[in-house]
């Protein structure tokens, strides 16, 4: 497998050729999820008001993890509160109930504050920097692993770490971290917005294309529909339902908590494109937003890139329904590359998205 260039070419709903996703001919996809991990995911409530904070004793968010797992925290939220001084925070605390001293190493995190749309954007590129941050937490007692300060509306953090000990992980929005009590107790649930932890923050899938199958085609391409829990999908294994901390879980399935969207998640493609036909041909493949708006982020190696497209977008990719991420080497007859890329659907869009493999010839 081999990394990819992320190009950034765009194209409005007049010369894209699609209409609506929702008419494409997709095909359905099947994916693996790995063991050994967590996600924490963090958006109840989307609007973070004054009696939520820390320093009225309430938590965000509050999720128990288990020695030896690697753990997604994503965080998602709206500052409604002005502070009386200082700013907000975003902030985590790690509490060790062992008897003896627990490590936490942060390997990835990517942060942002603003007031614009466009807050997962540099999240997701800040994400991908390799770092690493090692915290000590003793027997009995607690530490804070993050503290951001918060002074705009959107707030949005993306952090991976690894824990060698049962601890348990708690989530503020707060002005000052030291008048956060030790006992602090979880908000009042609301409806189609939740918080809580799965199993797994990640889906790998893998397909082959040919291009004497693809030329036949319409749009000589194949299209691959995400985002399914809301939009009916027939991809297999996609939802990642949420154990809410309030009790119950959050599924497609669900009258009231059905409103998952994966957002957060990171889907791992690992394509094997392969030229069987007797001409020189370039595989190409789009990012393709709903109607609306859909925020997309893609990273292969140490590159990474995300935009925020459709009606709804914002900045260089408003207006934009195709997002030109890829475009391989002209492959001569009997020849094949293997990209492979992580994408994921970030915050402030509609979850529902497409991509597109399109090959040309050259």
């Amino acid at each position: 497998m081999s990394s990819i260039e992320i190009l950034k070419n765009f194209y409005d709903y007049g010369t894209s050729g699609i209409a609506n996703i929702d008419d494409l001919s997709t095909t359905p996809l099947t994916f693996v999820k790995w063991g050994n991990e967590r996600l924490i995911y963090c958006n109840h409530p989307e609007q973070v008001k004054a009696e939520h904070y820390g320093e009225k004793g309430k938590f965000l968010n509050r999720v128990v993890v288990e020695a030896n797992k690697k753990v997604l925290l994503y965080a998602s939220y709206e500052l409604t509160k002005k502070p009386l001084m200082g700013t907000n925070k975003l902030a985590v605390r790690v509490f060790n109930p062992n008897s003896t001293i627990a490590t936490v190493e942060i390997t990835k995190m990517g942060y942002n504050c603003t007031d614009d749309y466009d807050v997962a954007c540099d999240v997701w590129k800040d994400y991908a920097v390799n770092r690493s941050k090692r915290i000590k937490v003793n027997s009995k007692q607690s530490e804070w692993i993050i503290i951001e300060d918060a002074p705009q509306k959107f707030v949005e953090l993306l952090s991976l770490f690894e824990t060698d000990s049962q601890i348990v992980v708690a989530v503020y929005v707060c002005e000052n971290v030291n008048k956060i009590p030790a006992e602090t107790t979880f908000i009042k649930k609301t409806e189609n917005v939740y918080s809580g932890w799965s199993e797994n923050y990640s889906l790998h899938t893998q397909d082959t294309l040919f291009a004497s199958k693809l030329l036949k085609k319409d749009k000589c391409s194949i299209f691959y529909r995400l985002g399914v829990p809301c939009h009916n999908n027939k991809n297999v294994n996609e939802s990642i339902p949420i154990n809410m901390v309030q009790g119950g879980v959050a599924s497609f399935g669900t009258a009231t908590y059905n409103n998952l969207g994966n957002w957060g998640i990171i889907y791992h493609f690992a394509i094997t494109i392969r030229n069987d036909t007797q001409k020189t041909v370039k595989f190409r493949a789009y990012a393709i937003s709903n109607n609306d708006s859909h925020c997309a982020g893609i990273q292969s190696g140490y590159n990474a890139d995300a935009y925020h497209l459709g009606i709804n977008g914002s900045k260089i990719a408003r207006n934009k329904m195709r997002w030109h991420f890829y475009e391989s080497r002209a492959l001569e007859p009997g020849e094949f590359l293997m990209p492979e890329f992580n994408y994921s659907i970030l915050s402030k869009g509609s979850s529902a998205c497409a991509i597109q493999f399109e090959v040309v010839e050259v």
